[in-house]
């Protein structure tokens, strides 16, 4: 049976996810005519997970990204999400925001998109998602998986951050995603 506290938590977090979906692609919908709702919604249900135990800064960078906007938003923190976990789409925008101080161009949305571009799931917007439902979400939750899992190549490939040149300075899979997340800034935006 579902709770008025249960809809109040619902209520909090549809709206906390709106806020996640406006930063990120609300000028890409206005600009395109495409939503990208669905996409969003299956990276948010992603729980991000620190594998290797050397990224745990990127879940710290999310738990920060969520006490703001539900601070800025006058939310009750307790009722959007569980501190501790955080999303693929959070860890994501929260490294879109640093790739956006670290290169001055302060786009977050821009970077988003880069990883998600590197992810080939760009192309995958609500009318495309919604012409094979169970094939997409599995195909974006197994790119998450391999995000978590370290399931990509030596570049970057398959990763979050391909680096162009084909030639990492190390392997992608042993380095930290901060490190990686330099390594493509340097490549993208050389500064």
């Amino acid at each position: 049976m579902r709770t008025l506290e249960n809809l109040e938590k619902e209520l909090q977090d549809g709206r906390y996810f709106d806020v996640l979906y406006d930063l990120v692609a609300a000028d890409r919908e206005e600009v395109t005519d495409l939503s990208y709702r669905m996409l969003l919604g299956v990276l948010d249900e992603a729980e991000f997970k620190d594998t290797r135990g050397i990224d745990g800064n990127r879940i710290q960078d999310a738990q920060e990204l969520r006490a703001d906007l539900i601070a800025e938003m006058a939310m009750d923190h307790t009722a959007v999400r569980p501190f501790p976990n955080v999303s693929m789409l959070e860890v994501m925008i929260s490294i879109a925001d640093r790739l956006g101080q670290i290169t001055g161009d302060e786009d977050t949305a821009f970077w988003f998109w880069e990883m998600v571009s590197n992810l080939t799931l760009d192309g995958i917007d609500d009318t495309e998602f919604w012409s094979d439902p169970e094939s997409y979400e599995e195909e974006i939750l197994d790119r998450a998986d391999d995000i978590i899992n370290i399931n990509y190549d030596r570049d970057g490939l398959g990763g979050l951050f391909l680096l162009r040149e084909g030639v990492a300075p190390q392997d992608m899979r042993d380095t930290e995603l901060w490190y990686q997340m330099q390594y493509y800034a340097n490549e993208v935006s050389p500064m």
